[in-house]
């Protein structure tokens, strides 16, 4: 072949192949704004420029890959441009049906047609499908009558040379591509400085980002780094050291109040802002929580976030798995680790086994963190939000959430219409941010907080949480069946400014109320600060319920560090806080290990521990 041939080959190969990843990152822009043109044109041409280009060289490298595997620059834009206006029709439809964008994971669904093509309609099904068959015929009919007629045989030496080097090249791009959360990867660094990923919101994350960069996003990362010591033999001494354990604690128990109804409350922004050195206000708007801690088990939780992370406070909770062991690219389990959660151990799962009913509530889109994936894969019989609630009022007309007192009726109203005993996880919306809008009048004048509109409004959220609090312990008082409540609040909220920060960085801006409360057994003590991963074990503490081993290691660790922390570690009887593991004492340091082994060998080892009936 002659260099001139060559060097057209190539410029034509290089225009298709522009100009089809411009238009492929076009039409699926197009396609997710739901056909809105000028949104599109301005995520191109406009607002995220950069990033629509980073999105478009991405889409390049697949158009290599499928111009070398055909020998078509023709082929390879045309299949490009087919798949483009493909995913942008899927992730269209699931934000019509299921109110989220189409994820990484989720290309397996390909097998569930039948019931996609049920979902969306026969007609829409249909149109799609011919329209698809009729694209795939074009490209076949070029492909065998245009191209394989031209090349009349194998094709040049140099010809095959170069579509073996794009193959290879893109593969390798394309792999590399897919470790987005891996680690020092290039890509997302070149993402990084250009976009702001919105983890607790996928929507909102897609939306903001444009669909390409929210799709890497939510690629699989690694969970965990190998321990050095992890083997199957390792596993196996470790169940033994807590099987024994919880053999000792069992001998004591005999499960006799698996009648008792167990809620789990997770309140939105719930805090005690006089805990932080600077604010003060005319009055306290938690009365009622005080007079309810005076008499039970109460104290202060270590939250994970400042002003936000609330599904990660909820993670650790929910399953015990805190985050420090995790590798520093975790950030969000409930987004990055949403498959591997059918195999992570969960309070419902616990609960299931008791044969109770477990039930969640959050009075908001289930969509947000992926819950209706994460509670399906956590084992929760039922997941009640706001668009199949029963009790959905809000304090006033003004106000965006869903009241904390609708949230606790329809808490009632499971367990009025349950016949078993019920474990209830709910989380609330109420004290959302942000506040200054919520209120047309608000009687609180707080001082000290960097931003009095917003602190005034937020204590008043407060007070109507507060009274709320009161009106849910006193039904819990009233119901007929024992009930236990652990309650705690996710984080604090992100307005404060100014002094208030200064004064209060590190542990405080950081601390967040929770109490333990039964209707029937009498409970008095005062906790100093726990991690969420340890508020289950109050559950299995109070009830005198038999442990699981690996109930057995999170009553031992907490026993050794109540506090385990990216940030910060607190040893039992210790007030001070330490920031390394290398600071610890060698017997908290042994079951932080076992635990941080046990965690590696669920997320990301063999599962050995489910061989071993850990959880059982």
């Amino acid at each position: 072949m002659k260099k001139t041939d060559i060097y057209k080959k190539v410029i034509l190969w290089l225009f298709l192949g522009v100009v089809s990843s411009i238009l492929a990152h076009f039409i699926i822009d197009y396609l997710f704004y739901d056909y809105n043109f000028e949104v599109a044109r301005r995520v191109m041409m406009d607002t995220r420029t950069e990033v629509f280009i980073l999105g478009a060289a991405i889409l390049f490298i697949i158009y290599t890959l499928f111009s070398s595997l055909f020998g078509s620059s023709v082929m390879g834009a045309g299949t490009l441009l087919m798949l483009s206006w493909l995913i942008g029709t899927v992730t269209r439809y699931k934000s019509i049906y299921r109110a989220e964008p189409l994820y990484p994971n989720e290309f397996y669904m390909v097998k569930e047609l039948p019931f996609l093509m049920k979902m969306i309609g026969l007609k829409r099904s249909l149109f799609i499908a011919i329209g698809l068959l009729f694209v795939v015929a074009l490209l076949f009919a070029f492909y065998k009558y245009v191209i394989k007629a031209r090349r009349k045989g194998t094709g040049s030496k140099e010809e095959n040379i170069m579509r073996i080097t794009g193959i290879l090249i893109s593969v390798g791009l394309l792999f590399y591509i897919g470790r987005f959360n891996y680690p020092n990867n290039k890509v997302k660094a070149a993402y990084n400085d250009r976009v702001h990923w919105v983890d607790y919101n996928q929507n909102k994350n897609y939306s903001d980002n444009g669909f390409v960069a929210g799709f890497l996003s939510n690629l699989k990362a690694p969970p965990m780094d190998t321990p050095e010591n992890y083997s199957k033999t390792m596993m196996e001494d470790i169940y033994e050291k807590y099987f024994n354990i919880a053999q000792d604690t069992n001998q004591n128990r005999d499960d006799n109040q698996l009648d008792t109804n167990v809620l789990f409350v997770m309140n939105e922004s719930f805090s005690d802002p006089f805990n932080l050195t600077g604010i003060e206000s005319n009055k306290d708007p938690l009365n009622n929580y005080r007079e309810i801690i005076e008499e039970t088990i109460s104290g202060n939780i270590l939250a994970p976030n400042y002003g936000g992370g609330t599904a990660t406070n909820e993670f650790e909770a929910l399953t015990g798995f805190a985050m420090e062991p995790f590798a520093s690219q975790i950030t969000s389990p409930y987004i990055q680790l949403t498959t591997q959660m059918t195999n992570f151990p969960s309070v419902a799962n616990r609960f299931n086994q008791l044969e109770y009913r477990t039930t969640a509530i959050h009075p908001h889109t289930p969509g947000f963190y992926r819950r209706e994936d994460v509670y399906s894969n956590l084992n929760f019989d039922e997941f009640r939000h706001q668009n199949n609630m029963n009790n959905t009022e809000k304090i006033s007309d003004t106000h965006r959430y869903i009241s904390d007192f609708s949230a606790y009726k329809e808490i009632f109203d499971v367990m009025e219409n349950s016949q078993e005993p019920d474990f209830i996880h709910l989380v609330t919306m109420q004290n959302h941010t942000s506040y200054a809008e919520k209120y047309d009048y608000v009687d609180f004048e707080v001082e000290g907080s960097g931003n009095p509109s917003e602190a005034n409004a937020y204590f008043k959220d407060l007070e109507n949480s507060d009274v709320s609090l009161r009106l849910f312990i006193n039904q819990i008082n009233d119901f007929d069946e024992p009930v236990l409540l652990v309650f705690w609040g996710d984080h604090l909220p992100g307005f404060y400014e100014g002094e208030v920060l200064e004064a209060n960085e590190g542990r405080t801006l950081y601390e967040a109320p929770f109490f333990v409360y039964s209707n029937k057994i009498a409970l008095d003590s005062e906790v100093e600060l726990i991690s969420p991963s340890f508020l289950r074990n109050y559950i299995t503490e109070v009830l005198e319920l038999k442990v699981s081993p690996y109930e057995a290691l999170l009553t031992e660790l907490q026993s050794h560090l109540p506090v385990v922390d990216k940030r910060l570690y607190i040893e039992e009887e210790s007030s001070k806080s330490v920031h390394s593991r290398n600071d610890l004492s060698a017997d908290a340091l042994e079951v932080l290990k076992d635990y941080s082994l046990l965690m590696y060998d669920i997320t990301t080892g063999n599962q050995y521990a489910h061989e071993l009936e850990f959880f059982e």
